[in-house]
């Protein structure tokens, strides 16, 4: 077998390597301003699922039209998102540190609005990168695809908790983990999220979109 063939295995795992840290440091460099991080999201989550639908997709100039193309609206989404995500962590961080014991059953309502916030999080950016609808319906397609696809929900969910839990209980491992996410992580880690929201957003298409 030619080592330069592109239908080497090997040589597709290195393009699709290179493409991930490619994509990774697009994504990291448009995070900086803090108000593009949605866009940035998107943008990223719009390769990624091309990717997975085998679709041709030039990376840098593939990430840069989706974030152009999707930054009003995912910027309208993020702070929003960003405001809320910092709310319920400041009350639960008021609650286990600062309030009464007594008040310590506050804790549970509180992880409830988190844990129901994060489920219907975890699809807006990807859902606003693959659909075209008005930001308000995205956002309550979101929460009922998150109802919808409880089992995909949980499992994405549960990725994105391992790695904080994995850092927290074990924190030697944090410097490996950040360099390893700087390297690669964030656009690898979308484009495991990406086999499962593409599913879900598969079962939602007419027949003869659905690519296999």
């Amino acid at each position: 077998m030619n080592f330069f063939s592109p239908d080497n295995p090997v040589t597709r795992f290195l393009t699709r390597l290179c493409d991930l840290i490619i994509l990774n440091l697009l994504f990291m460099i448009c995070c900086l301003p803090i108000f593009t991080i949605g866009a940035s999201i998107t943008a990223m989550y719009s390769i990624t699922l091309k990717m997975l639908r085998n679709e041709e997709c030039y990376i840098i100039k593939g990430f840069l039209s989706a974030f152009k193309s999707n930054f009003k609206q995912a910027t309208l989404l993020w702070i929003p998102c960003f405001l809320i995500g910092a709310f319920l962590i400041a009350d639960l961080y008021i609650v286990n540190n600062i309030l009464p014991p007594e008040y310590y059953y506050l804790k549970y309502p509180v992880l409830c609005l988190i844990i129901a916030f994060l489920c219907g999080y975890l699809y807006m950016f990807p859902l606003l990168s693959f659909f075209d609808a008005p930001l308000k319906q995205q956002v309550k397609n979101a929460f009922l695809l998150s109802l919808g696809h409880l089992p995909t929900t949980i499992v994405v969910l549960c990725l994105h908790l391992f790695i904080l839990i994995l850092v927290d209980f074990y924190n030697f491992l944090l410097i490996p983990v950040f360099s390893v996410f700087v390297f690669c992580g964030f656009s690898t880690m979308a484009l495991l999220y990406s086999y499962y929201y593409r599913k879900v957003f598969d079962s939602h298409l007419p027949e003869s979109d659905v690519i296999e």
